[in-house]
């Protein structure tokens, strides 16, 4: 479902959507710690709960599964990178790699356009997919929060 603050109808379509994790706020059902070591290599600090997003600091990093249904609606914009996440003290994560996009956003500096289906990154480890995207990928992954432009960030 796509979150619209109220009063933002007219601009649904103007706006790209912010794409956040949705854990619950307990300690079970809250996502990982995770750190990037180095390019490609991550390590658990932090256990918690799996989803479709792995939050971190430096990396957007997604299931397999999100960035087949991203590459199945498209292929601009964005690479894969393969990923290892160490949980230690001796077992790894699979299933995850990281999402590198190429083109970042601003709160001050949205896209002119933001129609079809495309991708932007803010910051380092945020995701923000155009209404379309968010449209089609939304109902796959129920884990997942989107949100208009930076309304999220509003708190």
């Amino acid at each position: 479902m796509l979150f619209v603050p109220r009063g933002f109808e007219s601009r649904a379509n103007t706006k790209p959507y912010s794409v956040q994790y949705r854990a619950s706020q307990t300690s079970a059902g809250r996502p990982p710690g995770i750190a990037k070591l180095e390019e490609g290599r991550f390590h658990v600090w932090r256990c918690g709960a799996l989803g479709t997003f792995l939050p971190t600091a430096s990396a957007i990093l997604v299931s397999r599964e999100f960035a087949s249904a991203l590459a199945a609606e498209t292929k601009a914009g964005w690479r894969l990178r393969e990923v290892t996440i160490r949980d230690p003290p001796n077992s790894e994560i699979a299933g995850y790699v990281e999402l590198v996009v190429e083109q970042a956003i601003e709160p001050h500096a949205l896209p002119p356009d933001v129609s079809g289906k495309q991708v932007w990154r803010y910051g380092l480890n945020h995701l923000f997919v155009s209404r379309e995207l968010a449209t089609v990928l939304s109902p796959r992954f129920p884990d997942l929060f989107w949100s208009l432009g930076f309304s999220w960030f509003a708190g």
